[in-house]
C-alpha cells in the first residue's frame, strides 16, 4: 500500500507539530540544516538578545533536536519543496505590494498635479497671470515623477527593425532625388532673385 502524499502548504501541515512547523520556518530563514542548528543553539544559549518575539520563538522551538531528526522531519514534510513554495508566495506578495504601492504613488502624483493645476486656474480666474512656462514646469515635474519622458527628443520604436525591400529602397532613392531637385531649384530661384 502506497503512502498518501500530503498536499504541500506553507502553513502548518496535517500531523505536523508546532515545534516541527517552527523549525521548518527557521529552516526557511537560514537555508540549511547547519545554519538552522547554529541559530537554534544560539537562541537556547542566549547568544542573541532575547526580545519578546525571540522568546516566543525559543519557546515554540523547544529543546534542540539532532541533525538526524531534522533530516527526518525535512523528508516527511517536504521542506525543500515547501520552502520553494514559500519563496514563490513571498515573491508574489512582494510583487502585489509593489504594484499597490506604485498605484498609490501615481494616484498621489496625479492628485498633487490636479491640486497645483486648480491653483493655477484660480489665479487665472482672479485675473492674475499664469505663464506657459509655469504650466510646462508643472507638466514636466509630473511626468518626471511618474517616470515618463518630458521632451520630444525621445525615440519611440514601434516594432522590429527590418531591412528595406528592393522596392522600398528604390522608392527611398527616388524620394531623395526629388527632395534634392526641389531644394536645388529653390536655391537657383533664390540666387536669381538676389542678382
Amino acid at each position: 500500500m502506497k503512502k498518501q502524499q500530503l498536499k504541500l502548504t506553507t502553513s502548518k501541515m496535517p500531523g505536523e507539530t508546532m515545534q516541527q512547523f517552527t523549525v521548518w520556518q527557521l529552516y526557511c530563514l537560514t537555508g540549511s540544516f547547519d545554519r538552522l542548528l547554529t541559530a537554534w543553539e544560539g537562541l537556547n544559549q542566549g547568544y542573541t538578545k532575547i526580545t519578546p518575539e525571540l522568546e516566543g520563538l525559543k519557546n515554540r522551538l523547544g529543546n534542540i533536536v539532532t541533525r538526524k531528526t531534522i533530516a527526518l522531519w525535512s523528508k516527511k514534510f517536504s521542506w525543500v519543496k515547501r520552502t520553494d513554495l514559500k519563496i514563490t508566495e513571498d515573491i508574489d506578495q512582494i510583487r502585489t505590494e509593489a504594484k499597490r504601492f506604485e498605484k498609490e504613488r501615481k494616484f498621489k502624483i496625479i492628485k498633487a498635479f490636479r491640486k497645483a493645476l486648480d491653483t493655477k486656474l484660480k489665479k487665472l480666474d482672479s485675473g492674475e497671470e499664469v505663464t506657459v512656462a509655469e504650466l510646462k514646469q508643472l507638466w514636466e515635474m509630473t511626468r518626471t515623477e511618474m517616470g515618463l519622458v518630458t521632451d520630444r527628443s525621445a525615440v519611440s520604436v514601434t516594432g522590429e527593425q527590418r531591412l528595406l525591400t528592393p522596392e522600398e529602397e528604390a522608392e527611398g532613392k527616388a524620394l531623395d532625388a526629388l527632395i534634392k531637385s526641389f531644394h536645388g531649384r529653390k536655391r537657383k530661384e533664390a540666387g536669381s532673385d538676389g542678382n
